[in-house]
């Protein structure tokens, strides 16, 4: 079942007819995101996307709550924009965790206060509670499955004893809901299934993304019900980290891993091995774009105007190029996108050398700098050539205006003669 939904949003995110790459301008938050509540008392937290430039497709998080402080006693659906459970709405009260992935289509959704879920914790001690995202998404409905979700935004609250609580003074939040969505989806609750593990990272949360961190930590939900945990890493996406147990409490962090795309698999053990194994994608990329930029000079314009046009190319092996930044003599930047071969064009400069600097930027955030002289000693030449040209043309006219009063001159004395 799970693989046919995946079938289905792959599906979903290709059948969007806008292929733009799409910047981040989604979110993703809680509401309220601070209050006061008393021991006993029960906190209703809205999951809510807002995204107003960009229309969106599917959503999915991980979060996470302080068990000490806070039990999870619900989770509703009813009125939510999603259209497909990709993932159903699961949580955990052992380990603090709160998982959902879904689709949202007929209608794709693009607006503010969209709702996701609501969430009902009941208090059960004194102390200040942080309800974060420990990893999430929102993918544009642009083709590509761009994820567009910008910092997600969680909630903090001060848990009081009775006598102390203070009436929160909250901003009114407007959650949009789906009319055709049945009157009612909610549910008690949506444990964890024991035999699968939920695995994420701090460190490489999104596995379309390169990271320029060669040392990723993983954490897991531990259900009560598990005896050990394998796991391994590798470059495979269907490894088997086989049945040699190691130490159950997360997280795990691997040190000084190679470049590329690397997984995750980690297997559970409750009365017996299980055969589920879960495979978490992550990439890593810790080099500057590999050799020198090639920058070529492809031809020089009108010398009058002081104009040059070069082509450059960079080239990385892992995550690709990103962006490049390029400046004349420290001057204004000019940033173009993309991989590939690009041009740029330089005006108005006529005198001594310059330095053009380009700056390519991979997909992990690493950079690499060339830089190249240029300046034309022709410019110089013909420039030489115009001024001596202009001295005789100045030095011309003066004759000429010099030699009718010589005449004049030459005149008079002839008459006093």
């Amino acid at each position: 079942m799970k693989h046919f939904l995946g079938i289905v949003i792959s599906l979903l995110l290709l059948s969007s007819t806008h292929v733009v790459h799409a910047a981040p301008s989604a979110t993703l938050y809680l509401s309220p995101q601070a209050g006061s509540y008393a021991i006993g008392e029960n906190i209703s937290v809205n999951v809510l996307v807002s995204s107003q430039d960009q229309e969106i497709n599917a959503v999915s998080g991980v979060l996470s709550f302080p068990v000490d402080l806070l039990e999870l006693v619900n989770i509703q659906k009813n009125g939510s924009i999603v259209s497909l459970w990709v993932q159903e709405p699961a949580f955990d009260n052992f380990a603090g965790s709160i998982q959902f992935e879904g689709a949202i289509f007929n209608p794709i959704f693009k607006g503010k206060g969209g709702a996701i879920l609501k969430l009902t914790f009941r208090v059960k001690a004194s102390g200040t509670s942080v309800i974060k995202f420990v990893s999430s998404s929102v993918l544009a409905n642009d083709g590509l499955g761009t994820n567009v979700l910008n910092d997600p935004s969680g909630a903090e609250f001060q848990l009081l004893k009775p006598s102390s609580v203070v009436a929160p003074v909250l901003k009114p939040q407007t959650v949009k809901s789906i009319e055709k969505q049945p009157q009612e989806t909610s549910v008690a609750c949506f444990p964890v299934d024991p035999n699968i593990p939920v695995v994420y990272s701090m460190t490489h949360p999104d596995s379309k993304v390169w990271y320029a961190d060669n040392n990723p930590e993983f954490k897991w939900v531990i259900p009560s019900t598990v005896t050990a945990i394998a796991f391994s890493i590798s470059k495979d996406p269907y490894s088997d980290p086989g049945t040699a147990s190691k130490d159950r409490l997360a997280p795990y962090t691997y040190r000084g891993l190679e470049n590329g795309q690397w997984y995750f698999h980690i297997r559970f053990k409750t009365n017996v091995w299980q055969t589920t194994v879960v495979h978490f994608p992550f990439n890593i990329d810790v080099e500057k774009p590999a050799g020198e930029i090639s920058v070529l000079e492809v031809t020089k314009e009108r010398v009058l105007l002081g104009g040059w046009v070069f082509r450059f190319i960079a080239r990385d092996s892992f995550s690709g190029i990103d962006q490049y930044e390029i400046s004349v003599d420290d001057g204004e930047r000019e940033i173009q996108r993309g991989d590939g071969e690009h041009t740029y064009r330089v005006r108005g400069i006529f005198f001594g050398t310059h330095t053009l600097s380009i700056k390519a930027v991979d997909r992990a955030g690493n950079s690499s700098i060339h830089t190249v002289k240029f300046g034309a000693p022709g410019d110089i030449y013909i420039l030489s050539l115009l001024c001596i040209f202009l001295f005789g043309f100045i030095a011309h006219i003066f004759v000429a205006i010099k030699r009718p009063k010589s005449a004049d001159m030459a005149a008079s004395i002839n008459n006093i003669k």
